[in-house]
């Protein structure tokens, strides 16, 4: 019961939150799709079940420097999922990646804490790219790249 009650909670904050994310990208100019609860309770478990195969050290990077690693990210990609800090709360969008790179210097506004950038459902969960905007008293950008195994 108290699981059913948990995950009828979320569904209502995922439903809650997501207007806000999406005019934060609209007022970016672009167009993401949102994903639905369903699809971000399987990306969810697909993180968590994921082997981990290397992770890099936190590293503190230039707002160029973050440029140039979304774009290595999104490199071999057309489209990434993009989410706050929080996967299993905050709601999940689909955005191109062109848009994403168009973006990267106003990221801070729609994702004031940082964000998490993953391939599509649809691929191989094969990296994870975790960005950290810090706060008030260190307003530093930190990254850490994480690799996973293939299944």
């Amino acid at each position: 019961m108290s699981e059913r009650l948990d995950e009828l909670f979320r569904r209502r904050a995922h439903r809650m939150l997501m207007p806000a994310v999406l005019e934060g990208w609209r007022a970016l100019g672009g167009d993401a799709l949102p994903l639905s609860f369903d699809d971000q309770m399987r990306l969810v478990t697909r993180v968590r079940a994921a082997e981990p195969a290397k992770a890099t050290h936190l590293e503190r990077l230039s707002l160029a420097q973050l440029h140039h690693e979304i774009a290595l990210f999104s490199s071999r990609l057309t489209e990434v999922v993009v989410v706050g800090w929080a996967l299993d709360s905050e709601p999940a969008v689909m955005i191109a990646t062109s848009m994403l790179q168009q973006s990267v210097f106003a990221l801070s506004s729609v994702y004031p804490d940082g964000f998490l950038l993953l391939e599509p459902l649809a691929l191989p969960l094969t990296s994870l790219l975790a960005v950290d905007f810090g706060n008030e008293d260190d307003p530093q950008i930190y990254i850490r790249h994480k690799t996973f195994n293939v299944r």
